[in-house]
Order: C-alpha cells, then sequence, then structure tokens
C-alpha cells in the first residue's frame, strides 16, 4: 500500500517509523493490498477537540471551591446589599493577584458598579475577606453555561417580573 494514499486519507503526513511501517506491512500481507487500507483506517483513532480534552484535565485539576469564593456568595446579599446582589455575582477569585472577578447581568450595571460604586465595593469586600481580596473586575454576565446574563433576564428586570408591566 502506497503511504501517500494512507496520509491523503487520515492526515499522517509525518515519516513513517519503523514500528509503523511493520504494522503496515502486516496488514497488507493478512488483508491484502486493497482491503489493508480500510483496516488501517478503521483502527485510527477518531480526532478529539482540543477543548474536551482541557476540560478533563481541568476536571482533574480542581481541587473544590475557594473559600474566599465561598465565603463571598454566602454573604454576598448583606454585603453590597439586596438589589444590587440580584445583579452580580462573585465569579472567580484568583489567589495570587488577590483578584475577584464579578459577573454582572448587563452593560448598564456594569458601567455603574465599575464607574461609581467600585472603591466603596472594593473597600467593603477588603474587609469582608480580611484583605484576601484587594482588586475588582467586573465582567460581562454569560461567561459561563446558566450565568448572571442568563439568570437575571430569566427572574427578573430591574424589580420587574418578566412579561410584568411596562414603564
Amino acid at each position: 500500500m502506497a503511504m501517500k494514499d494512507l496520509a491523503n486519507r487520515s492526515g499522517y503526513h509525518r515519516h513513517v517509523s519503523r514500528r509503523e511501517r511493520g504494522r503496515i506491512d502486516a496488514m497488507t500481507d493478512w488483508y491484502g493490498e486493497t482491503s489493508a487500507r480500510n483496516e488501517i483506517l478503521a483502527r485510527v483513532r477518531p480526532p478529539v477537540k482540543v477543548g474536551d480534552v482541557m476540560n478533563k484535565i481541568l476536571t482533574k485539576l480542581q481541587t473544590g471551591p475557594d473559600p474566599v469564593l465561598q465565603k463571598l456568595a454566602d454573604g454576598w446579599a448583606e454585603l453590597i446589599g439586596a438589589e444590587t446582589a440580584r445583579h452580580c455575582r462573585p465569579a472567580t477569585f484568583l489567589e495570587r493577584e488577590k483578584r475577584l472577578f464579578i459577573e454582572v447581568s448587563d452593560s448598564s450595571w456594569l458601567f455603574a458598579l465599575d464607574q461609581m460604586h467600585k472603591p466603596a465595593l472594593t473597600a467593603k469586600i477588603k474587609a469582608f475577606t480580611r484583605g484576601a481580596v484587594t482588586e475588582l473586575r467586573f465582567v460581562a454576565g454569560g461567561r459561563e453555561e446558566g450565568g448572571m446574563g442568563s439568570y437575571v433576564r430569566k427572574t427578573s428586570y430591574r424589580g420587574r417580573p418578566p412579561g410584568g408591566a411596562t414603564r
């Protein structure tokens, strides 16, 4: 069997090792010239997406919920206020940088929190976590499946029920 044929059908555009050449020759001997190609291709593993491989690896590396993030999530409504808490939530905490990412439901809340309330919220959260968090970053909701972007819009829109009273 010509290696060119195998390369065109399976993506093997590299040099064939001595071991692989032995396998190809054995398959050709066993199945014949015409059937060997199909037998070889049937044994080639299907391609796997890089994202799937990374998810498997990251799942194995996860050690559990972050205690700082868990503490913030538990006291979030009392810490920043019930109205604000309905539109944002602590999403990710980077311990090395002492940075907390807060997921916000929509761009108007993101702007207001980032531009007007960031210093006050930073001080409150820094005191609450005893200095574990020193920097806040506000990010748009929907980074994760089931994130704030989808949750808040399904449950409420600025304090009104969905499909409820208009302005």
